[in-house]
């Protein structure tokens, strides 16, 4: 992410293009911190056995 930005700044990346590898981005972190809850929340289950 620090090139996509460091490109946008240089303007060697669209405002376009940043924008979709942006969204992409915070979709991606959004979905691992989905998935880390549900970790969690197994690993809780498994402890309480």
């Amino acid at each position: 992410m620090k090139d996509c930005l460091k490109k946008k700044i240089l303007g060697n990346l669209t405002e376009e293009r940043f924008c979709k590898l942006s969204a992409k981005y915070e979709d991606e972190q959004s979905e691992l911190a989905q998935h880390i809850r549900h970790l969690k929340k197994d690993c809780s289950r498994g402890t309480e056995a």
